[in-house]
């Protein structure tokens, strides 16, 4: 079993005042007990516990090209990273 390095989730937020929108997308791989790669997802309005989608994945490869497609889709829509995250400065 490939392990695959434990980082903290991308944290983003989209801030509206105009249309009273203030959502938090996350994004976090993690190992499962099986062997594969399980793309984690948690989304909602900031202040909320918002939704899950666990996405699973046989391998690292596969699952980080799914991250980086909904990365990319959620920056293009006006996503921006929380400035406090490891990742902040790799995503900008």
């Amino acid at each position: 079993m490939t392990q695959i390095s434990l980082q903290t989730p991308y944290l983003l937020h989209r801030r509206d005042s105009s249309k009273n929108m203030a959502r938090f997308y996350c994004l976090d791989l993690s190992n499962d007990l099986f062997g594969g790669i399980t793309l984690e997802r948690s989304y909602g309005r900031i202040g909320t516990l918002g939704q899950q989608l666990n996405m699973h994945f046989a391998d690292t490869a596969s699952a980080q090209e799914a991250l980086d497609a909904l990365l990319n889709s959620k920056l293009r829509k006006g996503y921006q990273p929380v400035a406090n995250t490891p990742h902040y400065l790799s995503i900008l």
